[in-house]
């Protein structure tokens, strides 16, 4: 059973967040009915995702011997072998169809076409796309925008086109930060064979100025989604004073990587630097009092 929860990964399932964006920035987080459909679609896209994580260390067994971590993986290592590996797929991913249907019409429909678009993406990702340079963070982007796309779908929101646009370029942030993880491990092992070989295609240089483009694209956006006029008729005219606490997010996030070189990934950077916990923590008090409260 440890290796099990070991393969699925449900330390990675926070990123399944994603789907809770259209309930707080569309206003709707009192809706207890809303929630419990949300919690129904997180799960669902979890135990999806879990299905993406084993095809994915199906595909890379070999090559995740080589890696300082993945190679204790449980399929690397041997502890599942192949056929357990392709029963506990099929397992997840009739567990995580089964619990759509809880969701009712044309919920659970709109969340299921969601679901197979982004196992459809994952599977060409793991296949071709993950040896793409620059495309491949962008399939990886793509998996993030669904997630948003099935919480609006199932919580009959519409969100804003900031919205979309700001997730995409967080999940590019994800994306490259992870690719900037794999090559300072590669650099480290010392001209040896990558993890992933996808990384001879970047340098270090290179995707530091990517995340600070990506980051300064995404300031920008969050500045226009503040003075939208939308945004205001729905948040109330304070929003712009969370501006600053983003920006002291965003280069926080841009000195540990550049200067520290440390949690290049921002999923560990969010589960193990208490100093950006503590700013989002800050700027979600802030928003809910702006958007909640005062409006």
């Amino acid at each position: 059973m440890k290796d099990i929860i070991t393969l699925i990964r449900p330390k990675q399932w926070i990123k399944n967040i994603f789907v809770i964006f259209p309930i707080f920035f569309g206003h709707n987080i009192y809706d207890l009915k809303t929630w419990g459909n949300i919690a129904i679609l997180f799960l669902a896209f979890s135990l999806a995702a879990s299905t993406v994580y084993v095809f994915n260390d199906l595909c890379d067994k070999e090559i995740d011997k080589l890696h300082p971590e993945k190679k204790n993986r449980p399929i690397a290592c041997g502890s599942i072998s192949n056929n357990q590996a392709q029963l506990i797929i099929v397992s997840l991913m009739v567990l995580s169809g089964s619990l759509l249907f809880a969701l009712g019409l044309p919920k659970g429909l709109y969340a299921g076409y969601c679901i197979i678009c982004y196992l459809i993406i994952n599977i060409i990702y793991s296949l071709w796309g993950k040896h793409q340079p620059v495309l491949d963070a962008f399939f990886v982007a793509s998996g993030f925008l669904l997630r948003v796309i099935s919480g609006c779908l199932v919580a009959s929101i519409v969100a804003s086109h900031w919205l979309f646009l700001m997730v995409f370029f967080v999940s590019l942030l994800l994306a490259f930060g992870k690719r900037l993880e794999d090559l300072l491990i590669a650099e480290d092992k010392k001209g040896e064979q990558s993890t992933r070989p996808v990384v001879k295609f970047y340098s270090s240089q290179f995707l530091f100025a990517t995340l600070t483009l990506i980051s300064a694209i995404l300031l920008v956006l969050y500045t226009l989604y503040c003075v939208d006029s939308e945004s205001i008729e729905l948040h109330g005219k304070y929003l712009y004073t969370t501006i600053p606490i983003v920006s002291l997010g965003i280069i926080y996030y841009l000195r540990r990587v550049i200067v520290d070189r440390k949690y290049c990934n921002p999923t560990d950077l969010i589960f193990k630097d208490h100093g950006l916990q503590a700013i989002i923590i800050c700027w979600i008090i802030q928003f809910y009092i702006i958007s909640y409260v005062i409006a």
